[in-house]
């Protein structure tokens, strides 16, 4: 096939010989190959419009060759020019623009993504077409890929309550890319309180990959006692109180009594987090069984917050009943001992006796 593509693409060949050329490397390219950068620079110059080129554009980023990215802003620029008379361009032929887009992020420059947004009317694309650019963003390599994820939303600060989006900067699976999403949250120019990132799938994507990265669990709560930071705690709060430490669920007691919120369930799962541990039923694919975990330290240091009368000791006493209420459901742990701060000159309150130990 390339032997009859190369020979179809030679100069002074004519435009249906060379459109053969294109139309069966298209083809070729989509099969194992060895080096072909002679073939496809020449394939590339052909004396035809680039609109003709673009399939080829699109089958050689898959095959991993890196394209440049002019040929998809001179695509787009010819489109544009065309449409100047033929209106009718910008309702029947946008996929042509959509397509052009897509490619850009796996270019030489995946940046130039936005500039051919800007070169684009502001009213003719929306959000909805812009779901390949994000999917092509999700899997373009290189750091500069996430920049661009960014830029867009500081743009578009709505794309920060699109799922695709989300999604996008999620399929990175990079500290980078999830520090930006905080990055975005924490910024009031962006997160101004219409346009916020999803908590739920945000918290559920993060909590195994924050339980494996302690410095970015640190971070999380260096942010979230920053009070400068205040727009996105809320956001913070619900990704660490599914992937606990004792510091984060201590963060939270002293967060929830400076806000004078009540105990509440995203704390009440901080809690289970840290005293209970989920172990695999062998013989019961995807079932787990609840047991506890010793926190010796953490009852400890809540038992002395309960000193006064204050909402820091209303919030600590909330989370040691929710501990022995764990407890009592999920068996008290032997390693544990029931009196927490013997040393604090303050007894525990009492424990009333079961018959049986009564009998003992």
């Amino acid at each position: 096939i390339f032997t009859v593509v190369e020979e179809f693409a030679k100069p002074g060949r004519s435009e249906a010989e060379q459109r053969r050329a294109l139309r069966l490397a298209i083809v070729a390219f989509t099969m194992p190959y060895a080096d072909k950068t002679d073939l496809i620079e020449l394939l590339l110059a052909l004396e035809l419009p680039v609109a003709a080129k673009r399939d080829l554009l699109t089958v050689l980023t898959i095959s991993g060759e890196v394209v440049s990215a002019n040929l998809a802003l001179e695509g787009i620029r010819t489109f544009l020019e065309a449409a100047k008379e033929k209106a009718w361009m910008f309702h029947q032929n946008l996929w042509e623009i959509t397509e052009w887009l897509n490619l850009l992020p796996f270019t030489d420059r995946p940046e130039a993504i936005l500039e051919a947004l800007d070169l684009v009317p502001k009213d003719l694309l929306d959000r909805w077409d812009l779901r390949g650019v994000l999917s092509s963003l999700a899997n373009a390599p290189g750091a500069e890929a996430e920049r661009v994820l960014g830029e867009l939303a500081k743009r578009d600060h709505g794309l920060l309550g699109e799922y695709e989006w989300l999604n996008a900067v999620l399929g990175r699976a990079t500290d980078s890319a999830y520090l930006m999403l905080f990055d975005l949250s924490c910024d009031p120019k962006v997160a101004d309180g219409k346009n916020r990132i999803d908590g739920w799938t945000l918290s559920n994507k993060l909590a195994d990959f924050i339980g494996t990265r302690p410095d970015f669990r640190a971070e999380l709560v260096r942010r979230y006692q920053d009070p400068n930071l205040a727009v996105c705690h809320s956001l913070i709060e619900e990704v660490l109180a599914r992937s606990p430490n004792e510091s984060v669920v201590l963060a939270m007691v002293r967060s929830y009594a400076e806000k004078r919120k009540p105990f509440d369930e995203r704390l009440r799962t901080a809690i289970e987090g840290v005293a209970l541990e989920q172990r695999p039923v062998s013989d019961w694919p995807g079932a787990y069984e609840l047991y506890g975990v010793a926190v010796p330290d953490l009852r400890k240091k809540l038992f002395a917050m309960t000193g006064d009368n204050g909402d820091e000791a209303r919030v600590a006493a909330a989370c040691l009943t929710a501990i022995d209420e764990l407890r009592d459901e999920n068996r008290y742990v032997d390693s544990e001992p029931r009196h927490p701060d013997i040393d604090a000159g303050r007894s525990w309150p009492l424990e009333i006796p079961t018959e049986k130990e009564d009998a003992s």
